[in-house]
């Protein structure tokens, strides 16, 4: 199993939501932007991992991952965020070391950051 694979899945399910594709382009990156990047876009990371085992040794793991939203105005990035949690909650997904086998929203927080309006989306997913 690829415990540390579940960026693979938020970046590969956000980059094929045509609305999404719409509103930011392809501006989706993980962790940070490694240059400057014209507004709106989004950066999303892995929190946690928590693996649990059963008796035959074979693990489950939830995993957090917050995807941040990033936008000039508060309308662009709550409509952005809506997006991101259409495309992302409740999609599961086969890949070839993992499955996505649960996905949902946890919490969704904002805040307004050197003059940036940024919405926080907390993930947690179950892979096996």
């Amino acid at each position: 199993m690829n415990f540390l694979g579940i960026s693979e899945h938020v970046h590969k399910t956000l980059s094929q939501s045509a609305s999404l594709k719409r509103m930011i382009g392809d501006k989706i990156h993980p962790i940070v932007t490694k240059r400057e990047v014209d507004f709106p876009f989004v950066v999303y990371k892995r929190d946690s991992i928590a693996p649990e085992y059963d008796k035959s040794g074979k693990a489950t793991v939830t995993t957090t991952v917050n995807v941040y939203v990033l936008a000039e105005t508060y309308t662009e990035s709550v409509e952005i965020a809506e997006e991101v949690i259409k495309s992302l909650n409740r999609v599961y997904a086969d890949y070839d070391k993992f499955s996505v086998i649960g996905a949902s929203l946890t919490s969704a927080n904002e805040d307004y950051v050197s003059q940036t309006y940024v919405q926080q989306l907390t993930f947690n997913f179950i892979i096996q």
